[in-house]
C-alpha cells in the first residue's frame, strides 16, 4: 500500500507495532525508547528524550511513587515536622 500512495505523492509510512517497536535496535541505539529501571516494577520500555545534542545525553529516569517526596514538598511548602505528622495521624495525606 505504501508503495502505491508514494507513486502519487502522497505521504504515508508503516506503522510499527508495539512489539516491533520495543525490539528495534536502531530505536534503542539513538535513544528513542529507552529502557527505565523502576522502583516496584523492574523495568519498562518508555520514549526517550527527543531533544539530542552530541555532548548531551539526557537521562530518562521513573517517575516517582505515589507519595514519594511528600514529605519534602510540605516540608518546602512550610510544615513542620509535627504538622506532617498530625496530617499523617488523621490520614490527611
Amino acid at each position: 500500500m505504501v508503495d502505491i500512495l508514494r507513486k502519487f505523492d502522497i505521504p504515508c509510512a508503516l506503522v510499527m507495532t508495539m512489539k516491533e517497536l520495543a525490539n528495534d535496535l536502531s530505536l534503542r541505539a539513538s535513544g528513542t525508547i529507552v529502557e527505565v529501571p523502576h522502583k516496584t516494577r523492574d523495568t519498562y520500555l518508555t520514549v526517550g528524550s527527543p531533544i539530542k545534542f552530541s555532548d548531551m545525553k539526557p537521562e530518562v529516569t521513573a517517575s516517582p511513587l505515589l507519595g514519594e517526596h511528600m514529605e519534602e514538598v510540605l516540608a518546602s511548602l512550610g510544615y513542620s515536622r509535627q504538622d506532617i505528622f498530625n496530617l499523617r495521624e488523621v490520614k490527611a495525606v
